[in-house]
């Protein structure tokens, strides 16, 4: 229930870390000294540990999955969702006067998940019904876990079953805070992984498509057994010709298997060619290698790597000028080249990797508005496209941008900075 806030100074380029129980800690730098007037943090509603947290395009801060405390079986995660008081998140810090009533949890407004994801993996996705529209569609995907662990948080206790159940949660209603009904979660939309799964990590790929990587399940006789197949999922908020199937229709794929053993805290990162970097994890005491086979780093080419050639960014022009550092709504047109008579399908930022205890928060999936698309020989395009409205859509950082063909094969991608300054 402890909180600790980062306060960024944009104009001085500088910042502080704050270790705030009672609230946001004012920016020195432009306030003063002078914590009165913040507003105290009210706690989470449900404490867990591993939770998933995402900042939501209309400001809500999304608070799901985790397990309670060591010794106490899990109930099916609450999702609960954080209105802070500021408009716009490049605002910061955050203070009012004590006791707001604007710095609040929503509670009571969404439905538990179906089924107990401790110890598993969300992602997040900002897509778009037309890539020429404006209409955002914002979807969360929920993905395996548990209910209950031993002491060493690797394998559940015996009888306790890992779970391969995989639930979505749409934005109907995340633009309305005062909306008595904020989102529940579908079981049913979407498919279920192959392979149960607890301490796995999931990626989002350059093309959209998520990919689920090690972990541990549970055999037939009910031991613990470490997960090396990957599994690839093309969600259809993204794959919009995948509309209208069913979750058999629309199945996880399986993917290569991994040489070594990656469980409970193994990291899984997107590289900027669109392939993952896979290692770490801690020794789990169950028989498997020993601690040091877990130094073994890999690298994951998804199947888009052998399709090639794949599209290449050639340019990025703005009225800023040209380069990676670009303020929100700016219009960018990005020059593109690809196979003759394969044009560009959808442009995205993916957000930089930051994973910790097989989750990564900062993961974020943008799909970019397209304003204008010209075609300037036989295998290149110059594709103009709107920036990030707002720090809510897409946090000021850096991100992979990377440009997806019609034959669903995206580009090595670029890094870029989202910022609230031109």
């Amino acid at each position: 229930g402890l909180r600790e806030v980062f306060v960024w100074n944009e104009l001085a380029g500088t910042g502080s870390w704050s270790y705030a129980p009672l609230g946001y800690k004012r920016n020195e730098a432009l306030f003063g000294n002078d914590d009165t007037n913040c507003a105290q943090t009210p706690p989470v509603v449900n404490t867990r540990d591993y939770p998933r947290m995402f900042v939501t395009t209309k400001g809500l801060w999304m608070y799901v999955d985790g397990t309670l405390s060591p010794g106490a079986p899990s109930p099916k995660p609450l999702t609960s969702f954080f209105l802070p008081l500021t408009p716009n998140i490049a605002n910061l810090p955050i203070c009012s006067a004590p006791g707001t009533e604007s710095l609040r949890w929503l509670t009571g407004r969404t439905s538990a998940a179906n089924v107990e994801h401790a110890g598993g993996n969300a992602v997040h996705l900002i897509c778009r019904d037309d890539v020429f529209q404006g209409t955002i569609k914002e979807v969360v995907y929920l993905m395996a876990g548990t209910y209950h662990f031993q002491d060493d948080g690797v394998c559940p206790d015996a009888g306790v079953p890992v779970t391969d159940v995989v639930e979505k949660m749409v934005s109907p209603h995340w633009d309305d805070p005062a909306a008595p009904t904020l989102g529940s979660w579908d079981d049913v939309g979407a498919a279920d992984l192959k392979r149960s799964r607890v301490n796995a990590n999931a990626v989002v790929l350059l093309d959209g498509s998520i990919v689920e990587v090690g972990g541990t399940g549970k055999n037939a006789a009910g031991v613990c057994v470490p997960r090396k197949t990957a599994e690839r999922y093309r969600p259809p908020e993204v794959f919009e010709e995948l509309q209208g199937l069913t979750a058999s229709q629309n199945p996880w794929v399986l993917m290569c298997t991994q040489l070594p053993v990656q469980q409970y805290h193994s990291v899984s990162l997107l590289l900027p060619d669109g392939s993952v970097l896979t290692g770490g994890g801690t020794y789990d005491g169950e028989g498997y290698p020993a601690a040091d086979a877990r130094r073994k780093i890999e690298i994951y080419k998804p199947p888009y790597f052998f399709k090639t050639p794949r599209p290449i960014i050639v340019g990025i022009d703005t009225p800023f000028g040209g380069g990676a550092v670009q303020p929100f709504a700016t219009l960018v047109t990005v020059t593109v080249r690809s196979r003759p008579g394969v044009g560009p399908k959808r442009l995205a930022l993916l957000g930089s990797g930051s994973v910790t205890h097989a989750g990564d928060m900062n993961q974020r999936y943008v799909e970019l508005q397209t304003m204008n698309e010209v075609q300037l020989n036989a295998n290149t395009w110059d594709v103009t496209v709107q920036w990030p409205d707002d720090g809510f859509v897409a946090q000021p950082g850096w991100y992979l941008l990377t440009v997806v063909d019609d034959l669903d094969i995206p580009s090595v991608a670029k890094w870029v900075q989202v910022t609230p300054l031109p």
